[in-house]
């Protein structure tokens, strides 16, 4: 017999309830703790556990955020799954009909303005060009961020990075940013390439 994956709000509800809060009433009162005067409603709480209403981004990032999940794993297992990318990772992509991408569309390279929210993180990439090394140069706009570079033997190289700091590094490594802090990041990320002659100092 096939499982039958649960409801987002089914995997919520049951969630509160392993929870040191216990109640829908309690958990709500722990989102208030958390966002203050941002917080989620209560109805909407409400609307998610019972799955009467689909949830905002912010509804479940405000979940996610006092179950301390991310959104996607929240999501994950249910009949709500995520996407390894967009919204549900905390990755957001400007896309083509952005101011950035038609101010830019004519060089040789592509600037990329990604928002990642409290707690969220990019997904693991690599990138490569033939005859040539892959670079990023990133500048952070706002908040602050780790950059996290995976290497063959499975050790971790853990980088962080605040308002105001630029950094370039080779995109053939594997690699993912990611937000530790509850307030989101912003990041301009210029993608690139050299000839392997070419030497670029990090």
């Amino acid at each position: 017999m096939e499982n039958i994956k649960p409801t987002l709000g089914q995997k919520i509800k049951a969630l509160i309830k392993k929870s040191p809060y216990k109640s829908l009433l309690a958990f709500h009162r722990a989102i208030v703790a958390y966002a203050e005067g941002d917080a989620i409603s209560y109805s909407s709480l409400h609307n998610v556990v019972n799955d009467t209403k689909r949830p905002e981004e912010n509804t479940l990032y405000q979940i996610a955020l006092v179950l301390k999940m991310k959104i996607s794993d929240l999501r994950r297992g249910t009949t709500n799954e995520p996407l390894e990318t967009g919204p549900s990772s905390g990755f957001y992509p400007y896309n083509e009909s952005s101011v950035l991408y038609n101010l830019y569309n004519n060089l040789p390279f592509l600037p990329q303005l990604i928002k990642i929210k409290g707690h969220g993180q990019t997904s693991e990439e690599k990138e490569f060009a033939a005859n040539a090394k892959s670079y990023k140069f990133f500048y952070i706009c706002n908040g602050t961020v780790d950059l996290i570079f995976k290497q063959e033997d499975s050790t971790i190289d853990r980088r962080e990075f605040r308002k105001g700091d630029v950094f370039c590094f080779d995109a053939s490594l594997l690699h993912y940013f990611e937000n530790r802090k509850t307030q989101y990041v912003e990041i301009l990320i210029v993608s690139f390439t050299k000839p392997s002659r070419a030497k670029i100092i990090t």
